[in-house]
């Protein structure tokens, strides 16, 4: 009798089955409690009380306008020798104290209730960096290819080379289409 239950239920496992009875039972559960609608309104509650605990506090304009100072102050240092060993004694502490994992058994709550009470903070927070890295990587082209703004200002071929090039350029939706015809033409036969 057990052996023929343990059967029915993997080959419920196995065709979905079981995963589709747990979802509906949540789904029934969530229409008769309302739980997710408790949730949201729980959220949006604690969300207005801390916005509102920032307003007075000013908490966020501080850190702002004060933390980009400090994180530089803090790399200064870390590059210098003494700077070194004390981060490096720091960090050796940090992992064999056993305060790491304190750290992280207290950071994952504080992440998923980031994302349940702020949502897309974290999303517009990789959005962000993501933006600036792209900003940092154009830059860095801009400068490899001698500050010149696209491709028109460009030298194509050597010093012995007659060259002629026509391009165009126009942004659709959400991507730009450089196209570039150039004929390149050695001289040195």
């Amino acid at each position: 009798m057990p052996g023929q239950a343990w059967s029915k239920i993997k080959s419920e496992a196995a065709n979905g089955a079981l995963l589709n009875n747990l979802r509906l039972s949540i789904l029934g559960l969530d229409a008769r409690f309302q739980v997710s609608s408790k949730f949201r309104n729980l959220g949006l509650t604690i969300r207005g009380f801390l916005e509102s605990c920032d307003e007075k506090v000013k908490l966020s304009k501080t850190i702002k306008e004060r933390l980009p100072g400090l994180i530089d102050k803090l790399q200064a240092f870390r590059k210098t020798q003494i700077g070194g060993i004390v981060f490096g004694v720091f960090g050796f502490w940090f992992v064999f104290s056993g305060f790491f994992f304190q750290v992280l058994s207290w950071a994952f709550p504080v992440y998923l209730l980031t994302n349940w009470i702020f949502p897309g903070t974290i999303q517009n927070y990789a959005r962000g960096v993501s933006a600036q890295f792209a900003q940092e990587a154009q830059e860095r082209v801009r400068r490899a290819q001698g500050g010149s703004p696209g491709f028109g200002n460009q030298d194509f071929g050597s010093p012995g080379t007659q060259g002629s090039a026509r391009s165009s350029y126009r942004e659709t939706g959400d991507s730009t289409i450089i196209d570039v015809d150039a004929k390149v033409v050695d001289e040195k036969k």
